[in-house]
């Protein structure tokens, strides 16, 4: 006799909570994958903890990844580190990591690195990483580049030490690939050295697998050093979908210079309510310097708005063929 999973109950209910939580309804997705998790699908507790994770209730997340860690999926592990860092037990934290770590996890040293470099250890954390990338892990080298690049970000816009740009080039090539915020530090270092070509294509490359921080990068190239503000325009539409919060601005930015102030208007709104505090003083700024236009620009869209809604209940009038009375229809 199969059981539920073979016969796709479970299998269905997985499938519900995983398509739910890619829409960000996670709290109907923990109760999909809840009921998948019941009939024994493999992946069910995995993510149920991430929709959990995903609500910040941290404890209730660590619970189900380490239910999961018991019943021996490993990939939950480095999940279970995470949550308890998150409650604030960074000890059980690092345990999970090392577990996660000696499991094979190849995330688990970047992570383990970085409970490291903000609670102390800062030397332990980059020679860990060091030696990670040394072995060819792309994961450590591109968190290490970015941390490099971070802290030598001052000098290297006064054209600071040529050899430690190379290093941190270097690493930001390795990871550029399994890491995002590698890719996007790339493609910046090398406009600000003046290769806008490669720039552009390894921003575009980030942009195109959904790397916003690549995306906010390439608009500010395509309209700062290319002029092309429309195809600027296209990839922060692109990243206001995705959710970047300083797309938001970045966009009605662009609005604004075209005089499409309503439109502007309502993403520094939303880029404001998104916790961007540059959006909500531009939005300040609009409405202080733009008041008059704004305010003829919200009456003609209420009457547009008006005259649509009209529109809809008044009667439409046939003709007859043979030149009859008109028929109202509704």
């Amino acid at each position: 006799m199969l059981t539920s999973v073979e016969s796709g109950g479970g299998q269905q209910a997985y499938d519900e909570g995983y398509d739910l939580a890619e829409e960000g309804r996670h709290v109907e997705a923990i109760e999909a994958f809840r009921r998948a998790a019941e009939v024994g699908h493999p992946d069910a507790l995995l993510g149920w903890g991430n929709s959990l994770y995903a609500l910040d209730r941290n404890a209730e997340a660590a619970q189900v990844f380490a239910r999961a860690e018991a019943e021996g999926d490993v990939s939950a592990v480095l999940n279970l580190g995470l949550a308890l860092d998150a409650t604030g037990d960074r000890e059980a934290a690092e345990l999970a990591y090392r577990r996660a770590h000696d499991a094979g996890d190849p995330k688990a040293r970047a992570v383990l690195a970085d409970l490291w470099r903000w609670h102390g250890r800062p030397d332990d954390a980059r020679a860990l990483l060091r030696e990670a990338a040394e072995r060819g892990d792309p994961y450590a080298a591109g968190y290490l580049g970015c941390w490099l690049y971070l802290d030598a970000d001052h000098g290297l816009q006064h054209g600071g030490e040529r050899e430690a740009e190379s290093v941190i080039e270097a690493l930001l090539r390795a990871g550029a690939e399994v890491d995002d915020d590698a890719c996007g530090d790339l493609g910046w270092l090398l406009r600000r050295r003046g290769d806008l070509d490669e720039a552009e294509q390894v921003l575009r490359t980030g942009h195109e697998r959904g790397a916003l921080d690549c995306s906010i990068k390439l608009a500010f190239l395509l309209e700062e050093d290319r002029g092309d503000v429309a195809a600027a325009e296209v990839v922060l539409r692109v990243a206001v979908e995705g959710g970047e919060r300083n797309a938001y601005n970045n966009l009605a930015n662009l609005l604004c210079d075209r005089g499409l102030l309503l439109e502007a208007e309502r993403l520094y709104r939303e880029g404001a309510a998104r916790g961007d505090a540059v959006a909500r003083q531009n939005l300040r700024r609009l409405r202080r310097d733009h008041h008059r236009q704004l305010g003829r620009a919200h009456r003609r869209e209420h009457r547009r708005t008006s005259q649509t809604e009209a529109s809809r209940v008044r009667c439409r009038f046939l003709v007859s063929k043979d030149g009859g009375e008109a028929v109202a229809v509704e």
